[in-house]
This record gives structure tokens, C-alpha cells and sequence, in this order.
């Protein structure tokens, strides 16, 4: 099950934001997936517009993980980077019975 977090990219320029492109890349990528807002094809915002994506994480091992949101977008400044950190713990599985004993009652032999 894959932990949840929000990435807002807003347009505070004055000409049109256009998203080109999000990726996941570095070291530990495979732990992290983006769940919602990917860019399958050009996004544009208006100034004040904005974007979310929602960057899952499900880590892979256990352990330090990095790695980092990646956006290709029309600013001049691009691409932009947003570092993804995570520490991967052990979850073993834990059992749990529906109750703690069962009374049969009077049963014929």
C-alpha cells in the first residue's frame, strides 16, 4: 500500500505554465510512483493555475530511499526537480483471529 503526498505546481508568472513532462528518476525510483496529475500530454495554466500531482511512495526495500519528481515544462528555468525521501521499515505480517474461543454448547454424540 503505497503512502500518498501531494505536489502543487503553480503558474505565478504572467504568461501561459506549459507542463511538458514528469518523470521519477534517481537512485531508489522504483519506490516512488506518480499516482495522479502525470503529464500525458501538454497542461497549460494560466497565471494563478495550478497543477497536482500526487506522488505515491511503496518502498521496495528497506532503508534510506531518495529520489526525485522531475517536470519539464516552457520556463525558462526548467527542469525542475522535487526530492523524493523515504526510510522503507519492515512490516511483518501479524495475524489476528476473529475471536478468542468458540463455545459449542450441548453437542449430540
Amino acid at each position: 500500500m503505497a503512502e500518498i503526498r501531494i505536489l502543487n505546481v503553480q503558474n505565478i508568472g504572467a504568461a501561459d505554465l506549459i507542463l511538458k513532462q514528469s518523470t521519477i528518476g534517481g537512485t531508489d525510483a522504483s519506490s516512488f510512483t506518480i499516482e495522479s496529475g502525470d503529464i500525458a500530454s501538454d497542461v497549460k495554466l494560466l497565471n494563478g493555475e495550478d497543477h497536482d500531482f500526487e506522488i505515491g511512495c511503496a518502498p521496495t526495500k528497506t532503508g534510506a530511499l531518495s529520489a526525485s519528481f522531475n517536470m519539464v515544462s516552457n520556463d525558462p528555468n526548467t527542469p525542475h526537480a522535487c526530492g523524493l525521501v523515504a526510510s522503507g521499515v519492515s512490516s511483518p505480517p501479524q495475524a489476528q483471529m476473529s475471536e478468542s474461543s468458540i463455545d459449542f454448547g450441548n453437542v449430540s454424540t
